[in-house]
């Protein structure tokens, strides 16, 4: 698996949003591409495409990861990863006392 084109973070909110720049996607004849397997850790089942804008895919969701990019030639990336939800923060405590 390529480093290049994985996210900085292993972790995503709901409706969060992040932009994961891939290695040849952005050249004159590059093309990067994304496969979103939702709440999946592992490749199983129906898939959805990765929105994309030139060299640039958006994920949007916790699950299974497949994206690449190649240069339009002999050159390519690609990698396979895994989002999970983000924890939820722990509640704030209650006070003891009563006003």
């Amino acid at each position: 698996m390529k480093s290049e084109n994985t996210p900085s973070t292993k972790y995503i909110r709901t409706g969060e949003q992040i932009k994961l720049s891939t290695k040849f996607g952005g050249l004159s004849r590059g093309r990067a591409w994304g496969k979103y397997f939702p709440g999946k850790t592992r490749p199983t089942g129906d898939f959805e495409w990765v929105e994309k804008t030139g060299g640039t895919l958006y994920l949007t969701g916790a699950g299974y990861y497949i994206v690449g990019s190649h240069d339009g030639f002999r050159r390519k990336a690609r990698a396979e990863f895994v989002l999970l939800p983000a924890p939820e923060p722990a509640p704030a405590p209650e006070p003891d006392y009563v006003i």
